[in-house]
């Protein structure tokens, strides 16, 4: 059985990225920049598989998107890496980080960094470009396939599952990601140490 989201993120946005956002995060080895940015889809997909694992993380998760991701993003992927969108909710991608992630947000950026040998700076830069993309790619296959709340989910754990590659990055990411387990991205933002994220990417 086909799977609409993974279509859009390999169709539309993996093909899209390599190009334009190795040269906005200055990796100009494509390799490098495929395999980082699919670590950065395949962690983000598993945050929001976590954070909807019970109806009031998933509940809050279908909102979001029928509010602000439709998947109108997708439209000008190459606009959206050049800084069209800015300042809108649907492109805030340190925004959506800090729901999904919490106060994991800095550790996985280092881990990003280390295992795909690149920089933090550049780390938290693909994940700040590829949030917004994996929202707006959910948001689409959700209007798409109609989707109820139970449906929702079962995309997303079929889609972190498939996308999960045997890479050391999985292991890691996925213990970094084991919070609070309440599911609600919401109640993580206050301790994401905004002092320290703030500090970092002022460097």
């Amino acid at each position: 059985m086909s799977n609409p989201l993974l279509e859009i993120l390999q169709n539309q946005v993996i093909k899209n990225v390599i190009g334009g956002l190795g040269n906005k995060v200055n990796i100009q080895d494509e390799n490098k920049v495929s395999g980082a940015s699919q670590s950065a889809i395949n962690l983000i997909l598993n945050g929001l598989m976590k954070n909807a694992s019970n109806s009031n993380g998933l509940g809050a998760l279908a909102s979001v998107l029928d509010k602000d991701h439709d998947g109108g993003i997708l439209d000008d992927i190459s606009g959206f890496l050049n800084g069209a969108k800015e300042g809108q909710r649907s492109a805030n991608g340190f925004g959506i980080l800090s729901h999904i992630l919490g106060d994991k947000l800095f550790p996985v950026v280092k881990s990003l960094s280390q295992q795909n040998n690149i920089s933090q700076d550049q780390s938290i830069n693909i994940l700040m470009k590829v949030a917004p993309l994996v929202l707006g790619s959910i948001g689409k296959a959700k209007k798409q396939q109609n989707l109820d709340g139970n449906g929702l989910f079962d995309l997303l754990q079929n889609s972190a599952q498939s996308f999960n590659k045997p890479r050391n990055d999985n292991s890691v990411l996925q213990n970094l990601l084991d919070r609070d387990g309440d599911g609600n991205p919401m109640n993580d933002v206050a301790g994401i140490g905004m002092k320290i994220l703030g500090n970092f990417l002022k460097k």
